[in-house]
C-alpha cells in the first residue's frame, strides 16, 4: 500500500506540476515537499487539508488510499466544510452520501431529520 507521501507525489504528478510549482500554494518548498513525497518527513494535518482543498484531491484517497483521487465541486465544497468546522471522517462520509442521494431521497431525509428536531424540542428530555 502507498504511503501518503508516495500518493502527494503522484497527485503532483497527475498535474504535471514541479515540485515548486505544487507546494508554492500551499506553503511549502520544494525540498520540504520532496521531504514529504520521500517519506522523509510525513505531511501534517494541515498540509493535506490545504493539498486537498487547493488541488480537488479526496481527502480518503490520500490519507487512506480509497476512492478516487480527485473530487467533483461538490465533493470540494463538503471538504472544505468538513474542514471548516472541524468535523470528522465519519461526519463527512455521511454528509457525501447525502448529498449523493437522488433529489426525492435527499427531501425525504431532510424531512426525516425536522421531524425528529421538532420532536425533540417539543419533548425535551
Amino acid at each position: 500500500m502507498k504511503t501518503v507521501g508516495e500518493r502527494i507525489k503522484e497527485v503532483r504528478k497527475a498535474l504535471g506540476l514541479s515540485g515548486e510549482a505544487f507546494g508554492k500554494p500551499i506553503g511549502l518548498s520544494r525540498g520540504a515537499l520532496s521531504n514529504i513525497e520521500r517519506n522523509t518527513n510525513g505531511a501534517s494535518d494541515r498540509t493535506i487539508r490545504l493539498i486537498c482543498s487547493k488541488y480537488c484531491v479526496d481527502y480518503f484517497w490520500l490519507t487512506e488510499g480509497m476512492g478516487e483521487m480527485f473530487i467533483d465541486d461538490m465533493d470540494a465544497i463538503l471538504e472544505e466544510l468538513a474542514a471548516e468546522k472541524g468535523y470528522d471522517a465519519d461526519t463527512l462520509r455521511i454528509m457525501k452520501k447525502l448529498y449523493s442521494l437522488p433529489n426525492d431521497q435527499f427531501n425525504l431525509v431532510m424531512q426525516l431529520i425536522d421531524n425528529l428536531v421538532e420532536k425533540k424540542t417539543s419533548n425535551p428530555v
